[in-house]
């Protein structure tokens, strides 16, 4: 004879009825010391609160650190550290010359894919501010934020992208910082209109917008929060119902499968961009180029590693404070 303890909700409680051996709810014998309701509900509470603060922990650091905004000087200082973890390998004349030719021979240039070399100029503001006027059209607020901190870190040269628009394919890089990158831009590009399964890795790359994955908080949530019906076999609940109970069982593997795609797209634009700068550049400067997209490829490591530790120190530490069970 055994009684219902929900121990997977916020501000769960003893469930006052257990089941006789016919299957007759019948009332449950409350504990007599009535103050255990308490310090069990408190328990809950905290162990599910905890978990979910350090399972959300690295995602929301993400969204603030990528939508808060971003001066001109804060960018002039980015645009450094990114010029000294990722040091140019040729000038910028070589480079611009070598682009040119892979744009041409990859066939991306009739598929409408354009390189920009912008710099602190008048006249290189007011391209820049044109190109993303036409891929990035400021419809709410939340655009316009996300195009401002875009245009600061562009214009001081503390990035370089790629923007697959319906009309326009703009790659856009400072003509003084960071302008090897321009190879890695290229991967992308490549990734973004070649075979299917590239396309798709580039689709799925969507569940970690701004290095934030939105596969951890369900994850997570799912894990702490979802009790598997124990009445159902397996083999009667239908998709949903097993969907979610693999996340809720295995939520370190599900947000590992939600990072995969941004990293793997990641390595694969330099991988790309690389076979494609060898053709034309010296195995040395291939060499340097090489060791420099790894140290990039390194921070989305990172992120993915510190987002995943996360998750299973959240669900770890809420199953050890309520005396669940964890797997």
């Amino acid at each position: 004879m055994t009684s219902c303890v929900n121990t997977n909700s916020l501000g769960s409680s003893f469930n006052q009825f257990k089941v006789s051996p016919r299957g007759v709810p019948v009332k449950a014998d409350l504990p007599e010391n009535k103050s255990e309701y308490g310090k069990n509900n408190k328990r809950d509470i905290l162990g599910n609160v905890t978990g979910i603060v350090l399972g959300l922990a690295v995602p929301v650091y993400m969204v603030y650190d990528n939508l808060k905004k971003i001066t001109p000087d804060a960018a002039a200082e980015c645009a450094s550290d990114m010029n000294d973890l990722l040091p140019d390998v040729q000038t910028f004349e070589d480079t611009k010359i070598t682009a040119d030719k892979i744009l041409e021979d990859s066939g991306l240039k009739r598929k409408g894919v354009s390189l920009h070399f912008i710099d602190n100029t008048e006249e290189g503001a007011k391209e820049l501010h044109t190109v993303l006027d036409e891929v990035a059209p400021q419809k709410t607020s939340f655009n316009k934020r996300l195009k401002e901190n875009l245009y600061s870190q562009l214009k001081e040269g503390a990035n370089a992208v790629y923007i697959h628009g319906k009309n326009k394919k703009p790659i856009i890089v400072h003509s003084e910082r960071l302008y090897s990158n321009v190879y890695h831009e290229l991967g992308h590009a490549m990734n973004f209109n070649g075979n299917i399964i590239s396309k798709l890795l580039v689709k799925t790359r969507n569940l970690m917008p701004f290095g934030a994955s939105i596969v951890a908080p369900v994850a997570v949530l799912t894990s702490i929060l979802h009790k598997p019906d124990k009445t159902k076999q397996q083999k009667d609940k239908n998709f949903i119902e097993k969907t979610v109970d693999f996340v809720s069982k295995h939520p370190v593997v599900t947000t590992a499968l939600g990072v995969f795609p941004v990293v793997a797209e990641e390595a694969a634009a330099s991988i790309r961009g690389l076979n494609a700068a060898s053709k034309h550049l010296p195995i040395e400067t291939v060499g340097k180029l090489a060791q420099n997209y790894f140290s990039a490829w390194a921070t989305y490591g990172t992120v993915a590693g510190g987002t995943i530790l996360g998750v299973y120190a959240g669900v770890k530490a809420s199953g050890l404070i309520n005396n669940r069970k964890v797997s």
